[in-house]
């Protein structure tokens, strides 16, 4: 920030110095305003005409890179570079042109090319962190870690602090794609250090965030909640709006989590605020999508499908192909929630095999637990298992304890529909331990849902009685309709068993009127299977045969395969 008051001064001093406000834009990127650095590299490029050829060339190729011209900015450094080939930093420009162009082969020969200089050129720590940020755009997080190594040992040799810092960072990324958390927090807090030594508060927000998110992906989520707004304090005093985005969308996936779903909204609004404040595209769609979330975990379906559809375009046009599979899954699990079993799948398909060419594993593993939920609802149960124990096997060898629990939700969930309750009893039982400890409630509610069916499915009354009362007390203090509905849902037929079938029946009636207020087709159908099944068990057989059977022809329609069954089952 004193940098930019400095250059913001020079520029008040004398508006036609080209290279002042080619600094300044370049301060301005740096405080992550995109728009402010735009116009300040178009002001430059303007007033660029009378300098000599190559600092004209410098000052258009940082105007064609801040005005998103890829193509252009390569062209331009490319010719910068041919006349000045001896000098690394013009290399190593043209090779950050081309990933920001996507021509990733390219920027890899360039960055050969800069390592058959002369010696020392040739051994420039810059390029190797160069090859980072390009295997990291290429997906590729072996030739990612490898550089960042060589980019930190070379730091060290030279005594250079804050390349090392910076190396270490990128060390973490790529330890956190891999999912080697333990190494990735090593690495982010090795940074962390060596950049609060050298007083660089930028850093020290950002490696921070990093940690934050191993943390909360390892499940500590009290521990990543307090380095989250560690990382957005430092990050406020340095006024970088970039990296302070990124911090705030973070901690509202945290909130999410933890079911405080108001809160988290706040966090992710502040967010889009200020990625459209700094004209970040990538980070505003990627908010947006956050804030989709939880609208639809709100109940409020429109509303998120709007958002989802906006963000995914923002995505597609930036080719943000990371982000446009994770707006795709999203999208699937909205089609899910609706009703549409086969778009939701197709949804899904899609997202997994831009994550699988991607080589993501993170968004590999969400995807296929999502398609074991479909498949389940297809009553394809096999096809459900496996694809859970795919998802869980990736988990576990990421070390991502919520995603493993996740799993075991689902897994329990199968097992249940296949009639093994002692086994879906014991899944549940351990991911809800794991959500008590990570303090998810939320996500406790879901588990203890499903363990409280398996011990009614087992007979067990007074166990099933405290378990749905437990999780009822949980989904009441979480904001989201949809765990509350469900819980509800098994609270009725527990109700139902131990003899109290107006009770059960009152409260499933006034779950099928909030699910079709908020358009949860799901919700409807599983509400009216146990009001059918109550009805058929307290005598009301013609009433219950008649809901069964239209219950039946409408979910065999949308292609919930499974339930059909069940009320065909049910009816006879």
């Amino acid at each position: 920030m004193a940098a930019r008051d400095l250059l913001e001064k020079a520029v008040a001093a004398d508006p036609q110095q080209a290279l002042a406000h080619s600094a300044l834009a370049a301060a301005w990127q740096t405080l992550g305003y995109d728009t402010k650095a735009q116009e300040e590299a178009k002001q430059a490029f303007t007033l660029s005409a009378n300098l000599p050829r190559e600092a004209r060339l410098v000052t258009e190729g940082v105007y064609r890179e801040m005005s998103h011209e890829p193509e252009k900015a390569v062209d331009v450094c490319r010719i910068l570079w041919g006349y000045f080939p001896d000098n690394p930093d013009y290399g190593i420009r043209l090779a950050v042109a081309q990933t920001s162009a996507g021509h990733m082969k390219e920027a890899m020969a360039t960055l050969e090319a800069l390592r058959k200089l002369p010696s020392p050129t040739r051994d420039d720590a810059r390029i190797d962190v160069q090859e980072t940020m390009t295997a990291r755009a290429m997906s590729d997080t072996k030739r990612e870690l490898a550089a960042a190594a060589r980019a930190a040992a070379k730091g060290r040799s030279q005594g250079a602090r804050l390349l090392v810092a910076r190396a270490r960072t990128m060390e973490g990324a790529a330890y956190w794609d891999l999912g080697q958390y333990e190494q990735a927090r090593s690495a982010f807090e090795d940074g962390k250090r060596i950049y609060a030594e050298a007083g660089d508060g930028l850093g020290v927000g950002e490696a921070l965030n990093g940690m934050a998110i191993v943390l909360q992906e390892q499940g500590n989520l009290s521990a990543a909640a307090e380095t989250y707004k560690e990382s957005i304090e430092a990050l406020r005093k340095v006024g970088n709006k970039l990296v302070l985005a990124s911090a705030l969308g973070n901690l509202g996936t945290l909130l999410e989590a933890e079911g405080k779903l108001s809160e988290a909204k706040k966090m992710y609004q502040e967010a889009l605020g200020i990625s459209r404040e700094i004209g970040n595209k990538s980070l505003a769609g990627t908010d947006m999508d956050c804030i989709a979330n939880v609208l639809l975990a709100e109940g409020n379906l429109g509303a998120a499908k709007q958002a989802y559809v906006e963000s995914l375009k923002i995505h597609r046009e930036i080719g943000d192909r990371r982000s446009v599979a994770f707006d795709l899954s999203n999208l699937g699990a909205l089609a899910e929630v609706q009703g549409d079993i086969n778009g939701a799948m197709e949804f899904s398909e899609e997202s997994l095999k831009i994550f699988r060419g991607i080589g993501y594993r993170y968004g590999m593993a969400q995807d296929l637990r999502n398609m074991a939920g479909l498949l389940t609802d297809q009553g394809n149960l096999s096809g459900a298992r496996n694809r859970a124990e795919e998802s869980l096997a990736i988990y576990k060898e990421m070390g991502n304890r919520t995603g493993i629990s996740d799993d075991l939700v689902r897994l329990a969930l199968v097992a249940m529909e296949e009639g093994r309750f002692v086994g879906a009893e014991a899944q549940a039982k351990q991911a809800a331990q794991e959500y008590s400890a990570e303090k998810a409630s939320t996500n406790e509610a879901v588990a203890l849902d499903i363990l409280a069916e398996s011990l009614l499915r087992q007979g067990r009354m007074v166990e099933a009685q405290s378990t749905i009362d437990r999780a009822a007390m949980l989904s009441e203090k979480s904001d989201d309709r949809g765990t509350r509905l469900g819980v509800a849902i098994t609270g009725a037929r527990v109700r139902a068993a131990t003899g109290k079938p107006s009770e059960a029946t009152k409260s499933l009636e006034n779950v099928l009127i909030e699910a079709t207020k908020l358009g949860r087709v799901d919700v409807q159908f599983e509400s009216l299977l146990a009001l059918g099944e109550i009805e058929m068990r307290s005598g009301k057989p013609t009433a219950g045969r008649a809901r069964l059977a239209t219950l039946q022809k409408e979910a065999e329609a949308k292609g919930y395969r499974l339930l059909a069954r069940k009320a065909a089952t049910a009816k006879e």
